[in-house]
């Protein structure tokens, strides 16, 4: 049976296909050019022998579009591999204002205040994604903390299967660039809270030979204000990462950091999360961020960001190298 995984992320397709792509997985790019041509693919049933298995790699307006107009009766399977924050960056571009997520049982009420308000789209736009999300058989990812959260807002009888792409570890660090480096941050997404961030670490920074921003994925706009707001501070030991690099290569920059800061709410970044506690790096996180409760649970030692003061020992970084890997190893297998 084939698997055919559609992607909206040129980059995640190009590591999906060199880390675990197989004979059977038909990897496909959508675009708003190609979705019609896809859906009537996926509409001509008597041309498929046996039914395939859709694998949504993300979320978008393309994804949702796709499923809602192939026919009922041709319905194929749909599994979701989940990066976790696409889901609040879709209630996000869509109207909505803050950062949570919308309760199922408080979609009457929001119905109300939306279609009173002139904003239809919104309540529209949730009602699209929990029609998606009740059809998905698998839930792919390696934090159980956001699925059950996403099974409590959304509902649906989705499973959950770990899910990680086969990694390759920097085994030993290079000497000569294992420096006092900060990194902060993954890319330039408004969930990340860079300038909040900046403000509650402005008197640790300059400790710090360089502080790493990436930019080159995310918001436009939230780079730009974050570049102008660092114009104004006097720091010129914060530098920016503009360029786009592929997997291994960035592993190599936060493996030549001693330090790393995750400042979202909620789950964001969690390969660069544990990336950076498998290279034995001090990892300081928000409380609230799913995949901080998931590696205390694995009993690794990470930070909240009001414990910037505190350091692995030389015990506790070897225990976090060794079961963070351990862990990933064991994630990192597809089950189709």
């Amino acid at each position: 049976m084939l698997n055919y995984h559609v992607f909206i992320d040129s980059k995640f397709l190009d590591t999906f296909k060199r880390a675990v792509s197989r004979e059977r997985d038909v990897l496909i790019f959508l675009t708003q050019d190609s979705l019609q041509e896809l859906i009537d693919f996926f509409n001509r049933s008597e041309e498929m022998s046996t039914q395939p298995t859709i694998v949504l790699h993300g979320l978008s307006d393309l994804h949702i579009e796709l499923i809602e107009r192939i026919d009922e009766e041709c319905f194929p399977i749909i599994d979701w591999v989940y990066y976790g924050y696409e889901v609040h960056n879709y209630l996000l571009r869509n109207g909505k204002r803050n950062y949570g997520l919308t309760r199922f049982d408080e979609l009457s009420l929001a119905f109300v205040k939306y279609v009173l308000t002139g904003r239809f789209l919104y309540f529209r736009k949730n009602i699209r994604l929990i029609s998606l999300v009740r059809r998905v058989r698998c839930f792919y990812f390696w934090d159980y903390e956001e699925f059950l959260l996403c099974k409590k807002q959304f509902g649906g009888n989705m499973s959950f299967q770990n899910f990680a792409y086969p990694l390759n570890f920097v085994e030993n660090r290079n000497k000569q660039n294992n420096r006092n480096r900060l990194i902060l941050n993954n890319s330039a997404s408004p969930f990340g809270n860079h300038i909040g961030l900046l403000k509650i670490l402005e008197s640790q920074l300059n400790r710090f030979e360089e502080v790493l921003i990436p930019i080159a994925y995310g918001s436009r706009d939230t780079a730009e204000r974050l570049e102008t707001y660092v114009a104004t501070t006097g720091y010129s030991n914060i530098k920016f990462i503009r360029d786009w690099h592929p997997m291994d290569d960035f592993v190599q920059i936060i493996g030549s950091c001693t330090h790393a800061v995750y400042g979202s709410r909620r789950q964001h970044s969690a390969g660069n999360i544990i990336r950076a506690v498998s290279l034995g790096l001090n990892v300081y996180v928000h409380s609230q961020n799913t995949t901080y409760k998931f590696l205390l649970d694995y009993d690794i030692v990470l930070f909240t960001l009001d414990e910037f003061v505190r350091e692995l020992s030389q015990e506790e970084r070897i225990n976090n190298i060794i079961k963070s890997k351990n862990l990933l190893r064991l994630m990192s297998n597809w089950t189709y």
